[in-house]
């Protein structure tokens, strides 16, 4: 705004937390410019530029959701955020309180995904990459190609944490449900 505070959007209530929560332990989402996401971290006065490299796109099938970026000094890195149903089961190693926290996540009606990721080592990158560009221009079985490439790119995750947030209904969807009725159409939300 015009007074220098920055207002996020975001497709989903989750990602819109994670980015505020960044925030607040000093990794500042600040712009991207076309694939580079620039990022203040509040140990530092630069900018980090990241640049997106793939991105995975989240499937009901996959549950889950990734990207590989480019830090600064060349690494690869992927990020995975999903259903803990699906993560777990990638996860290099799982500390035994997460299922305790899932649990407790759980009875408090809360939405969780688990976050993860790991460096990508450059041949493996490469390997990925020529997969998932080949996918990206295939003409048949485009989706199920691309999850194959992630697939291989999506396992040995070190778990980063839990994300817990209230399933609600997004801006305007009230609104909209009680129009829809008064129009005499029934309506079924899941």
């Amino acid at each position: 705004d015009q007074n220098g505070n920055l207002s996020y959007e975001a497709e989903s209530p989750d990602e819109g937390a994670l980015v505020e929560a960044s925030a607040d332990v000093g990794w500042k989402f600040v712009g991207r410019k076309a694939e580079t996401m620039y990022v203040e971290v509040t140990d530092s006065s630069d900018k980090a530029a990241y640049t997106i490299l793939a991105l995975n796109a989240f499937s009901s099938a996959r549950k889950r959701q990734s990207v590989v970026v480019g830090k600064p000094g060349g690494e690869k890195w992927l990020y995975v955020k999903g259903a803990d149903t699906v993560m777990l089961d990638r996860a290099a190693s799982v500390d035994t309180n997460i299922n305790d926290h899932l649990q407790n996540f759980a009875e408090q009606g809360l939405r969780t995904l688990i976050l993860g990721s790991r460096k990508l080592s450059n041949g493996e990158f490469q390997t990925f990459l020529d997969r998932y560009n080949k996918a990206q221009t295939s003409m048949e079985h485009r989706e199920s190609d691309l999850a194959d490439a992630a697939e291989s790119i999506e396992k040995d995750l070190n778990i980063l944490g839990i994300s817990a947030i209230e399933d609600k209904l997004q801006d305007g969807v009230p609104e909209s449900i009680k129009k829809i009725r008064a129009a005499g159409i029934k309506l079924w939300v899941l």
